[in-house]
């Protein structure tokens, strides 16, 4: 839906020499939109997914290329890969299990709606407004000193407001 309206007030300040006028127009413009979040999958929030990603082919030094890799990644509390993190790599104080910190962010997270390919993350979908507002302004004064001599002002104003969902 869009709104648009406005007035207009104008007519002589000075008979015959000097005359105004003024308009002022407004513009709303509601709409709604779909917007995007980058968030971690399901598999990714339990600590044991598969990391997809891109590596490099060195068999030939002299062609090297890109090839895809697949890493499977088990931070789960008792794996090998979380006694790694818990060892000696961030001192002897680092727990193997999930910060309880981290769990209550991690349940935050609403479900991935399409993932993204790399296995931690996808995108969840969600409904914005945006609000579009705008209005111009003219003043106009017109004064006739002689025939020949008249002085014109006019003053314009048109600031746009749009504003930008921000997640």
């Amino acid at each position: 839906m869009r709104n648009q309206f406005g007035y207009s007030v104008g007519g002589p300040i000075w008979k015959n020499k000097t005359f105004f006028f003024f308009n002022q127009e407004f513009q709303r413009f509601p709409t709604a939109q779909t917007q995007n979040a980058v968030v971690p999958t399901a598999q990714f929030l339990t600590g044991k997914f598969t990391w997809h990603g891109f590596g490099q082919d060195t068999t030939d030094p002299n062609n090297p290329r890109t090839i895809p890799v697949s890493v499977n990644v088990d931070l789960t509390p008792g794996s090998a890969q979380n006694q790694f993190f818990a060892g000696d790599v961030f001192g002897s104080g680092a727990s193997p299990d999930l910060d309880p910190i981290m769990a209550k962010v991690f349940a935050l997270y609403p479900a991935a709606q399409t993932l993204s390919g790399d296995g931690m993350s996808g995108l969840v979908f969600f409904p914005d407004s945006s609000n579009t507002r705008s209005y111009q302004a003219t003043a106009k004064i017109d004064h006739r000193f002689t025939e020949q001599e008249v002085l014109n002002i006019t003053l314009r104003v048109r600031p746009v407001q749009r504003p930008e969902p921000v997640l």
